[in-house]
């Protein structure tokens, strides 16, 4: 099988699946994959590793800025204590014929409406057309939250996700009675609240428009 990109994070990810897979094949040793989502925090306190998380750097930074880029961008978010409790069930019982589980959070929304929760929230950045984002966010310093991710944002930004599969991964938690979607709206304030008592956004309100 030829590896699907050139990105070295994804390349890794790809090369332990085909090692679980030909582990699981010649030894014929029971074996599921599991695929995250974007993991973001307890659905009950907020908490998460938001320090080095790539998806909190980057709305941390727009925050920051007042802006984040105008694309049709969507935005998921798999809460790490509903991702534990899927992995749980589908490890410690018989997949029945389901390899890879794709573990994504199924409620989706767009990226304008992420911001719009934010901002409900009391942390407000405005949609700014791509150019004009870039140049802002080429000219950050070390204080925000995208100065060392940044380099993935200065070139042509990806205006669509690719479609997740996981019919067959959503029916068989459905028989295991595990409940698997998280509602991005009840999530959003959680998590503001959490990021701001830790100091890694700014208090409630104090963003600038």
């Amino acid at each position: 099988m030829t590896p699907p990109v050139d990105n070295g994070y994804i390349l890794t990810k790809w090369a332990a699946e085909r090692l679980v897979a030909r582990v699981a094949e010649h030894y014929g040793i029971p074996a599921i994959i599991a695929r995250p989502g974007n993991i973001t925090g307890s659905t009950r306190t907020g908490y998460t590793n938001y320090a080095s998380n790539h998806f909190w750097l980057f709305n941390k930074g727009c925050l920051q800025l007042g802006h984040f880029p105008d694309v049709p961008a969507v935005v998921e978010m798999m809460p790490v204590d509903i991702l534990a409790r899927a992995i749980a069930a589908l490890s410690l019982t018989a997949t029945d014929g389901l390899f890879v589980a794709n573990l994504a959070n199924p409620a989706r929304i767009s990226q304008h409406r992420f911001f719009e929760l934010l901002a409900a929230a009391g942390s407000t950045a405005k949609p700014q057309a791509v150019p004009d984002w870039q140049r802002e966010v080429a000219a950050v310093g070390e204080d925000n939250g995208l100065s060392t991710i940044k380099d993935f944002y200065l070139g042509e930004l990806a205006a669509e996700d690719p479609d997740i599969v996981q019919a067959a991964t959503l029916a068989r938690l459905g028989d295991l009675g595990v409940p698997f979607e998280a509602d991005c709206a009840g999530l959003v304030p959680t998590y503001v609240k959490y990021l701001s008592a830790e100091g890694f956004l700014p208090e409630t309100g104090a963003v600038r428009a």
